[in-house]
């Protein structure tokens, strides 16, 4: 449930985004076709549940990508197996405002939210580059709210649903669909490894091992505008769908 506070702002977000998406449609009408395929893959199957239906879909996804956080340093770690990894941290953003108005600390499911997307630039952008024949990325997460985010597409504060629009830009622009599911984080060593600067126990061996792959910038313009978004909260949401795009666009450039 929304709070009702924020309820007319939310709106508001919700018809720029559809006023962009038909403005958009003129020229690009992938925008309003969805490939019959994507909801086969996301739907749930009879006695599947969320952990089986994350798997399958990273069965059927062409590339995969680990992402993470820590309160650390506020650290953010990305690892694609023989690909690349990344890291860095969004220590300037220390509160952002919510949907009653009033700042908060950052907590660490916004760092992990900010993680999956990050993760999703990158790997977008590697596949632009290279020219790879792909339809479906699948991202994994030890974070179950960023996982719901992304999953149920829906937030009702401002910083979050401006990720979920970069999301949402990233992928239509693109011309490929990502799936996201949730994993132990004992598992997720590698992202985790990374969000902590190798500061931990099996931290050179970690960092070895992924020497060979290359090293790729974590979207400095994704979190530029994060910052300022973090401390004007629903202030000016009209123009945060295009800001999303405009953000989006460079991050694949």
């Amino acid at each position: 449930m929304v709070p009702s506070a924020c309820r007319p702002a939310r709106s508001v977000h919700v018809i720029e985004m559809w006023r962009l998406v038909l403005r958009t449609s003129w020229t690009d009408t992938r925008w309003l076709e969805t490939p019959c395929w994507i909801p086969l893959l996301m739907r749930r199957l009879p006695f599947e549940d969320d952990a089986a239906r994350a798997f399958r879909q990273e069965q059927a996804a062409q590339f995969v990508g680990f992402a993470d956080g820590c309160t650390t340093g506020s650290g953010i770690g990305i690892y694609s197996p023989g690909l690349f990894w990344g890291s860095t941290s969004m220590s300037q953003i220390t509160t952002f405002v919510n949907s009653t108005g009033s700042p908060t600390p950052l907590d660490i499911n916004v760092i992990e939210f900010t993680a999956a997307v990050i993760l999703t630039a990158a790997l977008l952008s590697h596949i632009r580059s290279t020219d790879a024949a792909c339809t479906h990325v699948h991202l994994w997460t030890d974070n179950t709210a960023c996982r719901s985010w992304i999953t149920k597409h829906r937030a009702a504060h401002p910083l979050h649903l401006f990720l979920l629009q970069v999301f949402s830009h990233l992928q239509l622009i693109a011309g490929i669909a990502v799936t996201i599911g949730h994993l132990p984080g004992k598992i997720n060593i590698y992202a985790d490894a990374t969000s902590r600067s190798f500061l931990v126990p099996n931290g050179p061996e970690i960092r070895a091992f992924l020497a060979p792959l290359e090293q790729v910038s974590c979207a400095p313009a994704l979190l530029s505008v994060m910052e300022q978004i973090s401390v004007r909260g629903f202030e000016r949401i009209s123009e945060t769908a295009q800001e999303a795009l405009t953000v989006s666009v460079k991050l694949l450039s």
